[in-house]
């Protein structure tokens, strides 16, 4: 949904992990974006099948164009997650917490993404995209000692029709 300044977006993610089947999931979710400088937006994910939990990412944005049908995006976000969805990604930090007599951290994950969007049409957009990312807090220390990578690199390609 766009608005002039403001921009509305649901939708429904599916993951399928090839290497572990029995733990595909589903989730739900609602971003919302402004159009002003460095166009912030706030998006909320809400897994509705194996984690039955929240997360949440900030995030600031800034694209150029390349030319009339193609340009260039740069992204940084910050993630966290409710209890559940740490007890289910990272069980190792809040079992940590629960014995040290605290609460795990929420903020879980620093990201940084570039990405090309292309308009074949003036309706359709293909978008390739590369993301770094790091887990923080909690979650870092939580992977790193199961001997785990804290950062990671996707790369991506979206497609959408927008009337």
């Amino acid at each position: 949904v766009g608005l002039p300044v403001a921009s509305l977006d649901f939708g429904f993610i599916y993951y399928a992990l090839p290497d572990a089947s029995e733990q595909n999931t589903a989730e739900a979710f609602a971003s919302a974006s402004a159009g002003v400088l460095l166009s912030p937006s706030l998006s909320v994910y809400r897994d509705i099948d194996q984690i039955d939990g929240w997360y949440w990412q900030a995030g600031v944005s800034h694209g150029l164009p390349l030319s009339p049908t193609a340009g260039v995006e740069l992204a940084a976000h910050v993630g966290a997650g409710s209890d559940r969805y740490l007890q289910g990604y990272f069980p190792a930090a809040v079992s940590k917490a629960i014995e040290e007599g605290t609460t795990a951290s929420a903020l879980t994950a620093l990201a940084f993404t570039m990405a090309v969007p292309w308009h074949p049409t003036p309706l359709a957009t293909i978008t390739p995209s590369v993301t770094w990312s790091t887990l923080m807090d909690d979650a870092s220390d939580s992977v790193e000692e199961a001997g785990g990578d804290t950062d990671s690199l996707v790369w991506g390609v979206s497609a959408a029709i927008g009337f």
